[in-house]
């Protein structure tokens, strides 16, 4: 159970180490038949601090994480991710709430490494990733079972950095760009990237509980 600061505010700090699964590269690694090299594997390694205060009419919440990705043949890569949301409830009830508010996430990884040559992660490592959203969420109490239901409309923004094709091998990565150079070869580098634009969520869900005590 987080720890309680005052009747309305709590802390919760985490740590964690788990594996990626944005792919298959990421998550379990793959091997290249004709080098039998091997890479890929990436694990999210580090903690984070929230604080959260809520009085059951309006609340608020914001929070700092810091991490480290690392695998088997991929650059080690810093993640600093930021959160932070203020919400009202404009309907509650013993047994429902009606839930609505704003939502902000910051996101910045010191190394671009989402894609999948060898040396590359397969994971989504922006550089300077916001986004803000607007959520909706109603829930109610039946007997045992509880359900909500939700939506979401937001804005997101963010921008990668060039990333080299072979980043953990200096020797295979300069033998591209000489290939490049000499016209073997189209390029050596991932360009660049930014992209913004609009996004929504539905979701629903379901919980029984069967101890009733």
């Amino acid at each position: 159970r987080p720890p309680q600061l005052t009747d309305d505010r709590k802390l919760i700090l985490t740590g964690e180490r788990r594996a990626v699964v944005d792919s298959l590269l990421s998550y379990v690694g793959v091997e290249d038949k004709y080098s039998g090299k091997k890479w890929g594997q990436v694990t999210k390694n580090g903690g984070s601090a929230q604080l959260s205060y809520d009085d059951g009419d309006a609340g608020f919440y914001a929070g700092v994480g810091l991490y480290n990705y690392i695998g088997e043949n991929v650059p080690s890569n810093d993640n600093f991710t930021g959160n932070a949301g203020v919400y009202i409830r404009p309907y509650r009830a013993d047994d429902r709430e009606l839930k609505t508010g704003i939502s902000m996430t910051y996101m910045d990884f010191s190394k671009n490494l989402s894609y999948f040559s060898y040396g590359q992660g397969g994971y989504f490592s922006p550089q300077d990733y916001i986004s803000v959203s607007f959520p909706v969420d109603y829930t109610q109490k039946f007997d045992n079972w509880n359900m909500s239901v939700g939506a979401s409309l937001g804005y997101q923004s963010y921008s990668q950095d060039e990333s080299p094709y072979f980043p953990t091998d200096a020797a295979m990565q300069s033998q591209l760009e000489d290939y490049v150079s000499r016209g073997f070869a189209k390029e050596a580098w991932y360009s660049g990237s930014s992209e913004s634009g609009m996004g929504y969520n539905l979701r629903a869900a379901a919980d029984y509980k069967v101890n009733k005590d």
